[in-house]
């Protein structure tokens, strides 16, 4: 049987203005860093302290190719990634409780965002062409700093990943069943998202699924 996995990473809520939605069990919003949100990367903090995307390149000296700057401007059409989004909102609209975290009344849909579109399918195409399966890059940059990279301003952000399951009702069921995936899936204050599946380059052509949440 091939081989399937899930992995998490903690939610970032780290610009002003947050309201209270983010619950107490979430990290407080801070005034520091406003717009960057966790980002410590160079190429993330000078885009968000509004440089442009050539000057940051240069500054931060980011590969033209590399995992922050990977060109996804043409992406295939994926009836599977449509899949993935509706069986989100279908989940956020029923609510429920996550294997002994919280619980969640229903929540408003996520609409597709440019940014975390971008991002999502740069992380995808990354860990596709460069056989590795984690949040982080072999180089260290996190998803704070993909996200934010990609031009992601909001206030709270996300990120759950699955491999090696070859439908997206498989990866939803899998992140419905683990406690970390479920409250990034049903959480309220997010509003936004950015999907995208690719194929890596074994024999198999193994699945890798991210799904970038923002709010």
């Amino acid at each position: 049987m091939r081989a399937r996995w899930l992995l998490v990473i903690a939610l970032a809520s780290l610009a002003p203005g947050c309201g209270d939605d983010a619950g107490a069990d979430r990290p407080a919003c801070s005034a520091d860093e406003s717009r960057c949100g966790g980002a410590t990367g160079c190429y993330a903090l000078c885009l968000c302290r509004g440089g442009g995307e050539a000057a940051c390149e240069s500054q931060c000296d980011v590969a033209a190719d590399g995992p922050e700057t990977r060109d996804v401007s043409v992406w295939p059409e994926s009836s599977e990634e449509d899949d993935l989004l509706a069986l989100i909102n279908a989940r956020r609209a029923q609510g429920g409780c996550c294997g002994g975290g919280a619980c969640f009344a229903p929540a408003s849909a996520v609409a597709p965002d440019p940014s975390l579109t971008t991002a999502a399918r740069r992380h995808a195409a990354d860990m596709a062409a460069r056989g590795y399966f984690a949040h982080d890059t072999p180089e260290g940059v996190s998803f704070e700093d993909r996200i934010r990279g990609a031009g992601f301003v909001g206030c709270v952000i996300g990120e759950n990943l699955a491999a090696g399951y070859p439908t997206a009702e498989e990866v939803v069921s899998a992140w419905m069943n683990s406690r970390e995936h479920c409250e990034n899936l049903l959480w309220p204050a997010f509003s936004s998202i950015g999907v995208a599946r690719a194929l890596d380059s074994s024999a198999d052509g193994v699945a890798l699924w991210v799904a970038d949440f923002g709010g």
